[in-house]
């Protein structure tokens, strides 16, 4: 399948079954500022939220080559974390690394082409790094997690995974992993005690229109510059990486702040 045609799948994936658990992010983010701002804490939000994304397109402007790696790591991170059972160090770099890792190995040309067109020769030149000394460092993470986990659930699942991104062109089982797997798990662990699917939707409902509208706006400035095709996988992947540093940030100080991790941190 061309590149072309795994475009609107890569679309759909992304901008329609992907965007609502990064719009959610108000609901964890109110948890934390709203204590100590009161009504402020959403004006707080929108600026601290936007700043963090707005560094990242700038950083891509500046050093694309740079922050392709930078996203590269802490999709490996974001990923792997969510998908991980235990959070054990080799289980998040095991499953987080799959989709570049392997995309390269099987893919090396396909995948530098996707490289170019979101970073350029700079981008490029990543795949053979991860086809070669990167791939050697997951295989030791994968085997080493298949043999630790202890869960046949989970090592099927990493198994496969792997397997869709061996087989499949590197854009359609980025698409299939995103919505079937990485997004679904991050809805279902945002459910409010008591929550119905439907409500949390509706919350996340218009921070959703507003990221794809940043999007599409994003697009329409790019689409000036360079050919359709490559204006979208650009906007795509510089979109998910601006969205990524604060969506991360957040969480991690949610979990920190968390009355568990508070717990846990008290001494006695």
């Amino acid at each position: 399948m061309s590149l072309a045609a795994q475009l609107p799948v890569l679309g759909l994936a992304v901008f329609v079954a992907g965007t609502p658990h990064g719009a959610l992010d108000h609901r964890a983010a109110r948890s934390l500022l709203e204590p100590a701002l009161g009504r402020g804490w959403m004006s707080a939000f929108v600026l601290l939220y936007l700043g963090a994304a707005g560094a990242m397109l700038l950083w891509w402007l500046a050093a694309p080559g740079a922050a392709l790696a930078a996203f590269l790591i802490l999709a490996t991170v974001h990923f792997g974390s969510h998908d991980s059972p235990s959070g054990a160090p080799l289980a998040v770099v095991a499953r987080g690394a799959v989709p570049p890792v392997v995309a390269a190995a099987a893919h090396r040309d396909g995948l530098a082409t996707i490289f170019g067109w979101i970073a350029g020769e700079q981008g490029a030149a990543l795949v053979p790094w991860l086809a070669g000394p990167g791939l050697a460092l997951w295989l030791c993470a994968a085997v080493g997690t298949l043999a630790l986990e202890r869960s046949a659930g989970s090592r099927l699942e990493l198994i496969g995974v792997t397997a869709a991104f061996l087989f499949l062109p590197p854009l359609l089982a980025f698409a299939a992993y995103f919505a079937l797997l990485h997004s679904p798990r991050a809805l279902r662990t945002s459910l409010l005690p008591g929550e119905t699917a439907g409500a949390m939707l509706r919350s996340a409902l218009p921070w959703s229109l507003a990221a794809v509208g940043l999007a599409a706006l994003g697009y329409l400035l790019l689409r000036d510059q360079l050919p359709a095709d490559q204006a979208f996988v650009r906007t795509v992947f510089w979109w998910l990486a601006a969205l990524t540093v604060p969506h991360m940030g957040l969480h991690l100080l949610s979990r920190r702040n968390s009355p568990i991790a508070i717990a846990r941190s008290s001494p006695g």
